[in-house]
């Protein structure tokens, strides 16, 4: 059974994959700076998890640096 996204997190979840492809970063980069597994990363960026709980986090994508450190 595939899991359904959460209502109204397309257009939010679309611009985190985007940004995060922009910068050439895998899920697994973005999971580990936030302190998360790759999957429940995954559910955020799918939509499967509303990413309102991971909103901080989620700023690190809008870093680049981060993945250079």
């Amino acid at each position: 059974m595939k899991k359904k996204q959460v209502e109204g997190t397309k257009a939010l979840t679309e611009y985190i994959r985007e940004r995060r492809k922009e910068q050439k970063l895998t899920q697994k980069d973005i999971a580990d700076a936030m302190g998360i597994s790759r999957s429940l990363y995954a559910q955020i960026e799918t939509g499967v998890r509303p990413p309102i709980y991971h909103m901080d986090d989620l700023s690190l994508i809008h870093i680049s640096e981060a993945h250079e450190t």
